[in-house]
């Protein structure tokens, strides 16, 4: 299964909590994706992730980048 979380609009850890973040992550049999993760320290709770940053080149192309990071 997947797991979406869009922390755009999440402005605290509580918020975090309250939306069963903590709980979810720790899903091993599912893949999560997560927007707007670098608003939190969330390195502490996952230890193997994927970074996707998306750079605007112009109005028609994006470059994307992949970095796996583990613990």
């Amino acid at each position: 299964s997947i797991i979406h979380f869009d922390l755009y609009r999440i402005n605290s850890e509580e918020e975090l909590e309250m939306i069963g973040f903590y709980d979810m992550i720790n899903n091993k049999n599912s893949t999560i994706f997560i927007e707007w993760a670098e608003k939190f320290n969330l390195q502490e709770y996952i230890n193997n992730y994927i970074r996707v940053d998306i750079e605007l080149i112009d109005n028609d192309m994006r470059q994307f980048t992949l970095k796996e990071v583990s613990k």
